[in-house]
């Protein structure tokens, strides 16, 4: 348990945070991407029903949302907790690039 603790202590905030952003960026835009041309539709029901406002509705929610929990992480810094959240959050907007990147490299085959 102590290991664990330890490993979070080291976890840098702010770059944390800053990839959490910039992943959540980048999904919007490739999110919009893929609707716009008809390759896919958005998976988050909330999100969707944004996009059903228009894509700058969307845009304008998503990033809001991550920009207000972003916030909310940065106020919570120094605790574990947050710290795992972030790491966490940040690693599950990595894994949707990589969905991304997997489905772009399909549709071009």
């Amino acid at each position: 348990m102590k290991r664990a603790a330890h490993l979070l202590e080291k976890i840098d905030m702010p770059v944390t945070l800053r990839l959490i952003f910039l992943f959540n960026l980048l999904d919007a835009i490739l999110t919009v991407t893929w609707v716009k041309n008809g390759v896919a539709e958005e998976a988050n029901p909330l999100m969707a029903y944004a996009m059903s406002y228009g894509m700058g509705t969307f845009i304008t929610v998503k990033l809001t949302a991550v920009f207000l929990a972003v916030g909310i992480l940065w106020c919570l810094r120094d605790r574990s907790i947050s710290k795992l959240v972030s790491l966490l959050a940040a690693m599950f907007m990595f894994l949707v690039l990589v969905y991304h990147t997997v489905g772009l490299y399909l549709v071009t085959i």
